[in-house]
């Protein structure tokens, strides 16, 4: 929630997520739609990269269809 208000509060609405923690399992955040959101933001990778630095996490970038494994700490998108 914290990386999507990087980019738009409303991106939230009707979802209206109030924790998204997960697990814990891994230190990576995935940020899905990537290439549908590439032109609707201004500067989102540049976000998403400033997000990473200051939250010390990777931003997995998947697009529609993708899926991220995480496997003993690796992780792959299929």
């Amino acid at each position: 929630m914290d990386l999507i208000a990087k980019y738009s509060l409303e991106l939230n609405e009707g979802v209206n997520l109030k924790k998204i923690l997960g697990l814990g399992f891994c230190s990576i955040e995935v940020l899905p739609h990537y290439s549908r959101y590439l032109s609707r933001f201004n500067k989102f990778e540049e976000k998403a990269k400033l997000y990473e630095i200051e939250n010390n996490c990777e931003v997995i970038r998947i697009n529609d269809g993708q899926v991220v494994i995480v496997d003993f700490g690796k992780h792959s998108i299929i």
